[in-house]
């Protein structure tokens, strides 16, 4: 009854909102109210503007693969997360596919996004996570859960889709982010000793820059060949810290 007056019989109190029109439905008693719906908004902004449609979500909010895009080369503050278009449904044979939690960010990756690289480069893509999915050449190397870190995945990515031969499985005791900076510095370390230079064991090797990410793959891997190493760092202050690692430099030769 209280309904129906207020139907049809005007109420005077602009104080209070005064409903018209009501719908029994399951149980409820509904009322027709207009409120603000943020996402219908932003998206008819943008239709109209001839914009993307930007949002805030989780890094792994879902199974579909994102990467970072620069709208404007050279703006820092233009890079969004786009989806990655035109995915293939399955892995090929030489493949492997991991969610990504730590990427790193190296001197090329830096000029590409200011826009002073090369028109032919891409970004190194370094990266560390774990294991989704393998292709059938690797099942006997790889398995699901596994935690990697390896190379050549899009920019940023959630989800690394690469070759099986660019990842190696890292230690429970290296983190993520750990694991990220090990790929680019200690391929190019161990290629230059070990394939170029043969370096073996009570053999002497002089390391300039060895404070740098290269520079400490360095010395870790001819330590590990077993050579003397002899390591100069690019600054006074970088002795100390190559130390650590009992090297030998001017400071203690």
């Amino acid at each position: 009854m209280q309904i129906l007056l207020r139907c049809f019989v005007d109420v005077i109190d602009l104080e209070k909102p005064i409903d018209r029109e009501y719908v029994f439905w399951k149980g409820d008693l509904l009322v027709p109210r207009l409120v603000t719906h943020n996402p219908s908004n932003e998206w008819l902004d943008a239709k109209f503007n001839g914009r993307n449609v930007e949002k805030i979500a989780a890094f792994h909010a879902d199974d579909h693969g994102i990467k970072l895009d620069f709208k404007t080369p050279g703006l820092l503050d233009s890079g969004v997360f786009v989806p990655i278009e035109n995915i293939p449904s399955t892995l090929n044979t030489d493949e492997v596919l991991v969610r990504t939690y730590a990427h790193a960010v190296n001197q090329t990756d830096v000029l590409i996004a200011l826009g002073r690289g090369k028109s032919s480069e891409t970004m190194v893509g370094e990266f560390s996570g774990e294991i989704l999915a393998v292709g059938s050449l690797s099942r006997d190397i790889y398995k699901p859960g596994d935690r990697v870190c390896g190379w050549g995945a899009l920019p940023y990515t959630n989800i690394a889709r690469v070759q099986y031969h660019r990842i190696h499985r890292i230690d429970k005791s290296i983190s993520f982010v750990e694991g990220a900076s090990i790929p680019l510095a200690f391929q190019t370390a161990a290629h230059a000793l070990m394939n170029i230079a043969q370096l073996g064991t009570y053999q002497k090797i002089l390391i300039h820059g060895a404070a740098g990410a290269i520079g400490q793959a360095a010395v870790s891997i001819a330590q590990y060949l077993g050579a003397e190493v002899y390591a100069t760092p690019g600054k006074q202050e970088h002795y100390i810290f190559i130390g650590r690692y009992g090297a030998l430099n001017e400071a203690t030769a």
